[in-house]
């Protein structure tokens, strides 16, 4: 059984137990950063778009223009980089930041 850990940060906080607490934090962080980035891991993958071209090809001049589906028009590179692991640093990774912000904050008071 898996404990939130929002409810298990609080049950930890109550006991004094701060290292546990941070423990707990980082291993929740580490599982999700190694969901999210698990799909780079291993990209073996093969996507097929053989009914959206056929679909395209039957699509007026302006549907097509206002809706481009041939993937081959993407600048892969531009997109990974610049949009897709932007977006990734922006709102998924956003939570870690906020950790780590915290914590940054709670060390300068202790000092």
């Amino acid at each position: 059984m898996r404990v939130p850990l929002s409810i298990a940060g609080k049950a930890l906080r109550l006991a004094g137990q701060n290292r546990e607490l941070k423990v707990l934090k980082n291993l929740d962080t580490t599982r999700s950063l190694a969901t999210i980035f698990g799909f780079y891991t291993a990209p073996d993958y093969i996507f097929r778009n053989d009914s959206l071209m056929a679909l395209a090809s039957r699509m007026g001049e302006l549907d097509r223009v206002l809706f481009p589906v041939d993937a081959r028009q993407i600048d892969w590179p531009l997109y990974l980089c610049k949009i897709h692991l932007g977006g990734l640093n922006r709102y998924a990774l956003k939570e870690r930041k906020l950790y780590s912000l915290r914590a940054t904050q709670t060390r300068k008071k202790a000092a």
